[in-house]
């Protein structure tokens, strides 16, 4: 999370970025109360398709400001992208001799580095390490995250799975026949139709990532069009 911070303010999407980490048992915001809330409520439906599921979790969610839901189907390896490029710095974590930093801040020194600075609270008067900061990258990467590998079928024990689903539908409690026709397709093609240890590449293009184009900051932005104006 760190190095995409990092990334997104190297590539002067945002001026400078940073996030703040509760201490442990703390935790009393709105987020939590909305997994909270969500964890006791879904005890309460009667859920039978992956469908039906994401779209109770969106109604358990609303009253939190949730506007979308949406079922990935593959994701980003952010870590191997980006983890050749980043330098190695540590013991900022909550551990065993300490409860570490809480804050950080990740903004370009005046040469156009990007660097990292902590501190244990918003209270603390000093960020850490004074001066510089710690410089993230040892080099920038400039390709896009690859999508990350499928688990095979495998490591999630499809063929169990299978057997389960096999065994249960006859006893799905839908109100009519057609619901019950519609949960049963969707079981199949997700299971049943579903080639062997899918990966990303055998996904239909609707269901693939597509990486997003980024605003570039207003000044950064008007910058570049001067620089093109000058030179034509």
């Amino acid at each position: 999370m760190i190095a995409f911070l990092a990334w997104l303010v190297q590539k002067d999407i945002f001026k400078e970025a940073g996030f703040f980490c509760m201490l442990k048992g703390h935790t009393f915001s709105l987020l939590d109360q909305s997994f909270s809330t969500l964890i006791t409520s879904l005890k309460y439906y009667a859920v039978y398709t992956i469908s039906s599921l994401v779209l109770t979790i969106h109604k358990l969610l609303a009253p939190y400001n949730v506007v979308d839901m949406r079922e990935l189907h593959c994701l980003w390896d952010f870590k191997v992208w980006l983890e050749p490029h980043v330098n190695n710095f540590g013991g900022f974590a909550t551990g065993q001799f300490g409860d570490g930093m809480h804050e950080f801040l990740i903004r370009k020194d005046g040469e156009g580095v990007v660097r990292i600075f902590f501190r244990k609270s918003s209270q603390s008067s000093t960020w850490i390490p004074e001066g510089m900061g710690y410089e993230v990258f040892k080099s920038i990467p400039e390709d896009l995250p690859p999508p990350a590998a499928i688990k095979p079928d495998q490591s999630w024990e499809r063929h169990t799975v299978e057997s389960a689903v096999r065994k249960w539908l006859p006893h799905f409690s839908l109100p009519t026949a057609e619901a019950f026709d519609a949960a049963k397709e969707e079981w199949n093609k997700r299971l049943w139709r579903m080639p062997a240890n899918l990966q990303v590449d055998d996904l239909p293009e609707s269901e693939k990532l597509v990486w997003p184009i980024f605003p570039q900051r207003h000044e950064v932005a008007r910058a570049a069009v001067s620089a093109r104006s000058v030179q034509n």
